[in-house]
Order: structure tokens, then C-alpha cells, then sequence
């Protein structure tokens, strides 16, 4: 499944879906579709991932206020919050909530 690729889990048993995961260098973020975009581009008001992955639904927000709106774990950062969830569960394209990985 694409939506595996790349998500930081070895979704194979050989770590095949996450080969040619290059990291995206400092002060940059990852879109959905592996493109590195400036961090600053975040929450800008325009779509600069192909995915809109850099406009999430959590621009703006704060941990301090109602956990950011994520359900699982609350990460500020200079444009909104990021939201992530513990082992085994996965972090849903509205980029809040968590939903159990699929095995």
C-alpha cells in the first residue's frame, strides 16, 4: 500500500517500504508524497505539496489548548502543532487523530 512507504515503519518484515526514504535536510518538512518543501512554507495560505500536507487542519494551534486538537501526542513548532500516535497506531490524513495500524 503507498500509503506506507516512507512512514517510518517497516511495514514488510525487510524494510523494503522504506528504502529510498532519503530525510529531508534541516528546516525543511516532508509532504505525503516525499517531496522536502522550506519549513517556513508551512501553513502559508498556499498548497506547496502536491498532497496539501502542508496546510494540515492543525496551522496555528497550540499543544496548551485542547492537546492541539490531536488525539494522540502534541508537538509545537513554529507553525502549528504537529501531531504523531504511539507504537501501533497510525496518524490519519486529517493529521489529528489515530487509528490502529492495520497488520
Amino acid at each position: 500500500m503507498e500509503g506506507w512507504r516512507c512512514d517510518g515503519t517497516d511495514d514488510c518484515g525487510d524494510s523494503s517500504d522504506e528504502d529510498a526514504c532519503a530525510s529531508c535536510p534541516e528546516d525543511t518538512v516532508r509532504c505525503d508524497n516525499g517531496k522536502c518543501i522550506q519549513e517556513s512554507l508551512m501553513c502559508d495560505g498556499e498548497a506547496d505539496c502536491a498532497d496539501g500536507s502542508d496546510e494540515p487542519t492543525t496551522c496555528g494551534k497550540n499543544c496548551s489548548l485542547a492537546n492541539g486538537g490531536c488525539t494522540g501526542q502534541c508537538s509545537d513548532t513554529s507553525w502549528g502543532v504537529r501531531c504523531s500516535c504511539g507504537s501501533g497506531w497510525r496518524l490519519q490524513p486529517d493529521g489529528q487523530s489515530c487509528a490502529a495500524e492495520r497488520l
